[in-house]
């Protein structure tokens, strides 16, 4: 069984593993962070996630929204923006790669799964 088809499987059992919506004037963009962490066996599923993001940071400029976030399992960080690469994050260049994207398209917040409790901080 290929990783395309567990996906394929998942998302036919689960739902969709990324959608945008909009309420009351926020619009929220929900990610699939795990096809940033390792995509090497969907790369055609990564790039179709990597393409509707793009399309969706574009909604977010529109300028339509009070308020644009975003919600993903794994974080881009845990203290700070350049933090080295630990089990919980995501690498230098990818992290400030993507975190430009958010902040020039007016992503102003991003939420995501819980930390282990030594990694919880509020800001």
């Amino acid at each position: 069984v290929t990783e395309a088809v567990v996906s394929t499987q998942s998302t036919g059992d689960f739902g969709d593993d990324w959608f945008s919506f909009e309420c009351d004037g926020v619009f929220c963009i929900v990610i699939n962070s795990q096809y940033y962490e390792d995509s090497q066996y969907v790369p055609e599923i990564a790039a179709a996630h990597q393409s509707w993001l793009d399309r969706q940071l574009e909604e977010v400029k529109s300028g339509k929204y009070q308020h644009s976030i975003v919600f993903q399992h794994i974080p881009w960080f845990l203290q700070t923006p350049d933090e080295p690469k630990v089990y919980y994050n995501f690498p230098q260049p990818l992290r400030e790669n993507m975190l430009a994207k958010f902040s020039a398209a007016g992503v102003s917040k991003i939420f995501l799964r819980t930390l282990p409790p030594q990694r919880w901080r509020v800001v």
